[in-house]
């Protein structure tokens, strides 16, 4: 019983040792609901904590709370610090968003938790950017470890280092400030990489040749969000250079950002490259020709793009080698052109497109296709999507690889695809 009342005092937002104490003094979640706010305050529970117990807000779901428990190792995921007493924090306060949804939940300290309430000169000290930043650096962190305990292989150490938050106005303090644990806001404006090209003061970017200039590679990062605040845009001058390229590097997460080319017309290098990249996250970016491709991943995972925009791209949409578990949802492909839109080769796995839009993409040349893959590949998906007028002869060159359900199709070139899935709806 005394476990039950933990548990369920921990569900409703009670501090761990505070509810330790509770239990020791014999209270139950029924005795300690019969008290007023004063009652509970004079037992030494907090009054934001006495007040979410009289508030009648339903416990967190049971499965939810073990599993924010699990992932979290039982600690706070900012400071790690197995001393402390914990607190399940929604990020998006529960007054606001009622959600016990398990993005919404993370483990703090009193400490912490305490910080996340504060403002400071107008700003909360502890935000929920870098709240979920250090969540997901957590998170990453322990499943690491738990694989290497399981398997035997040498166990990481863990990454200790606070999460830096910077606000940046010009493109000189953006390429100083790419970093690892280190959250980016870039103010509104234009960001010319090639304004300090070959700037040398950042070992993570060097600065390659390519044929007309020069391409930045950004690399051996861990734990980077990059924020655009407004209207941000990150261009580069060179045709043959990608805007942003990342390699070796890991919880990579790109916000509110657009990105392309100075000049109009052909190019050879594209927007985003992620080469040896994992837990990529792009969000409510507008990525644009001439770049050559949105977005190339090359031997990377665990990827997630939202609500992004790829346009008017100079040889199609994306590329994928050697790459698996990349989502993209409520994206929108539009005006892309000349070979295959997507290329998905080299043992690329669970490629999925959901919700998305395809539309007035472009290709000229009868042996391409919309969907260029191998038999090396499996579980590339698109469902639920829009795919319009697009003037593409092919739909691809193995049809059987790529897995189809509930899309719309009108007036595309190619022969549209029959649904097929891995069972039978009826079932």
């Amino acid at each position: 019983m005394a476990n039950n009342t933990h548990g369920a005092l921990l569900k409703r937002g009670i501090e761990s040792t505070v509810a330790q104490n509770l239990v020791e003094s014999g209270y139950t979640i029924e005795k300690l609901q019969y008290k007023t706010l004063e009652d509970l305050i004079a037992l030494g529970i907090p009054e934001v904590q006495s007040k979410k117990l009289l508030d009648g807000r339903p416990p967190i779901p049971d499965d939810t709370f073990a599993q924010v428990l699990h992932d979290s190792k039982h600690v706070c995921c900012v400071c790690r610090e197995a001393s402390r007493g914990i607190i399940i924090h929604h990020i998006e306060e529960w007054a606001i968003s009622r959600s016990h949804d398990y993005d919404n939940l993370v483990v703090l300290c009193s400490l912490h938790h305490d910080e996340a309430h504060t403002k400071r000169y107008l700003t909360i000290v502890l935000s929920s950017d870098k709240i979920r930043f250090a969540r997901e650096k957590w998170y990453a962190q322990v499943k690491a470890h738990d694989t290497a305990v399981i398997t035997g292989h040498p166990i990481p150490e863990f990454d200790n280092q606070e999460i830096s938050e910077v606000e940046v106005s010009d493109v000189e303090q953006f390429i100083n400030s790419l970093k690892s644990n280190t959250i980016i806001r870039l103010k509104e404006g234009k960001y010319n990489l090639s304004d300090i090209a070959k700037y040398d003061s950042n070992p993570n970017v060097r600065w390659r040749t390519v044929f007309n200039g020069y391409e930045p590679h950004i690399e051996n990062i861990k734990n980077l969000k990059i924020v655009g605040e407004g209207r941000v845009e990150i261009l580069i001058n060179p045709s043959y250079a990608w805007v942003l390229r990342f390699n070796n590097s890991s919880n990579i997460e790109i916000t509110n950002i657009t990105a392309g080319h100075i000049t109009p017309g052909s190019c050879t290098g594209g927007v985003f490259m992620f080469n040896e990249c994992h837990r990529i996250k792009i969000s409510n970016c507008d990525l644009y020709g001439c770049g050559t491709y949105g977005l190339t991943f090359n031997k990377s995972s665990n990827g997630t793009i939202n609500k992004t925009i790829v346009r008017e791209c100079t040889y199609g949409i994306a590329q994928f080698f050697n790459s698996s578990k990349i989502i993209f949802r409520d994206c929108s492909f539009l005006d892309c052109q000349e070979f295959d839109l997507l290329t998905i080769l080299e043992y690329c796995e669970d490629i999925s497109f959901l919700t998305c839009n395809f539309r007035n993409n472009y290709i000229s040349w009868d042996e391409r296709f919309f969907i260029e893959t191998d038999r090396t590949c499996k579980d590339i998906v698109i469902e639920y999507s829009e795919i319009k007028n697009n003037k593409v002869l092919n739909w691809s060159n193995e049809p059987e690889v790529i897995l189809t359900r509930h899309n719309d199709y009108s007036n595309n070139n190619f022969q549209h695809p029959e649904d097929q899935w891995y069972f039978d709806d009826e079932n």
